[in-house]
């Protein structure tokens, strides 16, 4: 059948082949069940930016549209159904022998038969890429059969023989093959190109299944009379099974199983019945955990063999299980596994914990730096490994399987030590899943979550894979590290995000990689530690959303950073180029602040300064829009910015004391939508001689913001003549502004000065509460704002 690209064939016709008296092979052969699809071309995604307008003090951000992730699709034709394919030996039911031995078919549907009791070799293929029953019966008596119905014959073939070759049958709805005679004893079974899974060989009189062949055969439903499987080849083999007693187990004693082959042997044993030794495939095999090991179970040679434990409490001895069951490298542990797994009681050589998901367990005496696999949600895993050098040790967790398109999970409760109880030093996590997700139209990335991470000591986080990391609580309650450092390679674009960090003895906080790294608070007050350095040395951005201390004194950043942090006792904060900084500092000592190389947004508030303090704040930052606030009142503040749109907050309305405030512009271009604006307040005890603020560099367009009169649109009062000298150019224009509102300047030895008070007062009676003073270098002239002075020129 042949039909175009995106186009959907409803149902494909049944198909009847009515044999001849000399036909001996029948062949038949229909399009795959498949969705229609048109050519789709990929798209990578991108999550949603909000855009936000450039301020004074605001950096700009164009907006960004969101855009889901589509993945690239060849068109191809559909068809929703495949016809039941009917062969029928145009002899069968009568005494004349039949000639059909061979049939082949390929995409059949549901229904479909095989009347002919010469069947000897069967040959079923499946393409189809969606989900479709696909059922056969066979029927193969040589009399009591009506031609195109299956019925139990009243007289089968003696024919007890079946050779079957299967080529990706997929068992998704039902494709159980029937033998309605029940005459079929020995069913030889070729896998062939890819895998297949059968909901069952529904037959009563099997005894024997020999699979060989090159691909896994999956039997979801074990025959009761099944006496012995023998896998060869490059076969594999699975049970389909999921729980301890049932699958190859439910046959118990009954059953021989041998296996030669170098494919997958996966089945569910009865270790107390039931004996295996694997070859050079891997082995996956489960056991119950609640009862000992009293025959042999033995995987092969291959490296990768795993033994799964299911069933309840944790019951097995070293004298039994562990004596028996041998050969395998990963231990898989399922949710029902309840209690503490004592690795003591299990054979030597496992290199690796599987846990399936879905339950609460206990690991103890793992072996040094075995590795670790969660699967899927888990509620707590606890794992204690065997040796005392915690602090030293390498651990690998995998999170979810490679390559999956599954959404994150979470793993409510991880905890790593050694035998005395000290965290694991280094600690990798593979976090796999779907890159991004998309909902109504909505973008987010991917990512695994860890609710609770104890694991004290833990110095360096690395994390990798296709999904993000969200450790909500990072729990280092005892061994704290001095030095943390996150190594993030993963290609989720949600990144790693930390939600609590607390560490009282860090000092040295790292990020590396490619990704973006979040630790959303940290906190590392309570310990001794007055230095802190913090590195990004990756090329992703690392971001501290709360940081609280009251101990540390000195800062140094270096590297992309987003950080906002409140702090009570910095006196020294060292910028480089890249980083977004804000800080709230609450120190009544002193600060320096040395950023003129950081060309990205810092914001800056100093609150902790007290009326009598006398200390310098010196405050220098790059060419963003940076905004900083700094309420000292009776010393001595210094700022530089560079060429950006500032916003500079100095001091307070009315209570500065005697507060110096001098502020350096870079050079720079204003506009009515971006200036630097510099607010300032009263002028204190110096305002009869000195000026409180101090500008240079000021352009047109950049404001004063006159923060003692907040309810007045001012007027600028024409040129006022200077004095002899500066103090008396300031009694000058100070005699001048004396009504609320009126700002007074003059040029005086090549700079201006300009006065403003916020109360109407005779010549001479201001205070230092009222007026404001301030000089600008170089000559300006001005125009009028709201409560602020707009430099004209």
């Amino acid at each position: 059948m042949t039909n175009a690209n995106n186009t959907t064939v409803t149902a494909e016709s049944a198909v009847t082949v009515n044999g001849g008296s000399s036909t001996t092979t029948v062949t038949v052969s229909q399009a795959a069940v498949q969705t229609a699809k048109a050519t789709v071309a990929a798209v990578s995604p991108v999550v949603a930016v909000s855009s936000v307008t450039a301020a004074p003090g605001v950096n700009g951000v164009t907006a960004v549209a969101n855009v889901a992730a589509v993945t690239a699709v060849t068109a191809q034709p559909g068809v929703t159904a495949d016809g039941a394919v009917k062969v029928i030996d145009t002899n069968v039911g009568t005494t004349t022998a039949n000639t059909i031995t061979s049939v082949t078919l390929t995409n059949y549907g549901t229904g479909s038969l095989i009347q002919d009791n010469a069947l000897t070799t069967l040959s079923l293929t499946d393409t189809s890429t969606s989900t479709a029953n696909a059922t056969l019966q066979i029927d193969n008596a040589t009399a009591g059969v009506t031609k195109g119905t299956a019925s139990t014959g009243t007289t089968p073939t003696s024919n007890s023989t079946l050779n079957l070759t299967v080529n990706g049958l997929n068992y998704t709805g039902d494709n159980t093959i029937t033998d309605y005679n029940n005459e079929i004893k020995t069913l030889n079974v070729t896998t062939a190109s890819n895998d297949s899974s059968l909901k069952a060989f529904a037959d009563t009189g099997l005894k024997t299944l020999n699979v060989s062949g090159t691909n896994v055969l999956t039997l979801n439903t074990i025959n009761s009379s099944l006496t012995a499987l023998n896998v060869s080849a490059g076969a594999g083999f699975s049970d389909g099974a999921t729980a301890a007693g049932t699958g190859l187990a439910a046959l118990a004693a009954a059953l021989t199983i041998s296996d030669t082959s170098s494919g997958t042997f996966t089945a569910v044993l009865d270790a107390t019945t039931q004996t295996f030794t694997g070859s050079s495939g891997q082995d996956v095999i489960m056991i119950s955990d609640t009862a000992d090991a009293t025959k042999k179970i033995a995987g092969g040679s291959a490296t990768n063999n795993e033994l799964v434990l299911d069933g309840g409490a944790f019951a097995l001895t070293s004298a039994k299980t562990g004596a028996n069951v041998t050969g395998f490298a990963t231990l898989g542990i399922t949710s029902t596994v309840a209690g503490t797994v004592d690795m003591n009681q299990l054979s030597s050589g496992f290199t690796s914990l599987d846990v399936q998901g879905g339950g609460t367990v206990a690991v103890s005496h793992l072996a040094k730096q075995d590795s670790i696999t969660i699967d899927a949600a888990e509620t707590s895993l606890t794992v204690n490994y065997a040796d005392t050098t915690g602090l030293s040790d390498s651990v690998s967790v995998t999170l979810g399987a490679a390559s999956t398109t599954a959404a994150g999970f979470t793993t409510g409760t991880l905890a790593l030590s050694d035998a005395n109880s000290v965290g694991i030093g280094t600690l990798s996590v593979v976090s796999n899943g779907a890159n991004i997700t998309t909902t109504a139209g909505t973008a987010s990335y991917n990512y695994n979550t860890i609710t609770t991470l104890t694991d004290n000591g833990l110095s360096t986080l690395n994390v990798s894979g296709t999904a993000g990391l969200d450790v909500v609580g990072l729990n280092e309650t005892a061994n704290q590290a001095t030095s943390f450092t996150i190594n993030n390679t993963s290609t989720g674009g949600y990144g790693v995000v930390i939600g609590t960090l607390t560490d009282s003895k860090l000092g040295n906080l790292v990020f590396q990689g490619s990704g973006n790294d979040t630790i959303s608070t940290l906190a590392t007050s309570g310990g001794t530690i007055t230095t802190m350095t913090v590195t990004n040395s990756g090329t992703g951005v690392g971001t501290i959303g709360a940081w609280t201390d009251s101990n540390i004194t000195s800062l140094t950043l270096s590297g992309k950073l987003n950080i906002t942090s409140t702090m009570s006792g910095i006196t020294s904060l060292s910028l480089s180029d890249g980083q977004t900084m804000s800080l709230t500092d609450s120190n009544t000592t002193g600060v320096t602040i040395s950023g003129a190389s950081d060309n990205s947004h810092i914001t800056v508030n100093l609150s902790g300064t007290a009326a009598a303090s006398t200390v310098t704040d010196t405050i220098s930052a790059g060419n963003a829009n940076n905004s900083i606030t700094d309420a000292e009142l009776a010393s001595t503040v210094k700022v530089t910015v560079g060429s950006g749109a500032n916003s500079i907050t100095l001091g307070a309305a009315t209570t500065d004391t005697t507060g110096s405030y001098n502020v350096t512009l870079g050079t720079h271009t204003s506009t009515s939508a971006l200036y630097d604006k510099i607010s300032i307040g009263t002028g204190g005890t110096n305002w009869a001689s000195a000026v409180n603020l101090t500008v240079t560099g000021a352009s047109a367009n950049d404001q004063i913001v006159l923060a003692g009169d907040a309810a007045s649109t001012v007027t600028i009062h024409a040129a006022v003549t200077a004095g002899a000298t500066a103090a008396a150019t300031i009694t000058a224009i100070e005699a001048v502004a004396v009504t609320t509102g009126v700002v007074a300047y003059s040029v005086y030895g090549g700079n201006t000065y300009v006065a403003e008070t916020n109360t109407t007062a005779a010549i001479g009676s201001q205070t230092g509460a009222t007026m404001t003073i301030i000089e600008l270098v170089g000559s300006h002239t001005f125009t009028a704002g709201t409560h602020a002075i707009v430099v004209a020129s």
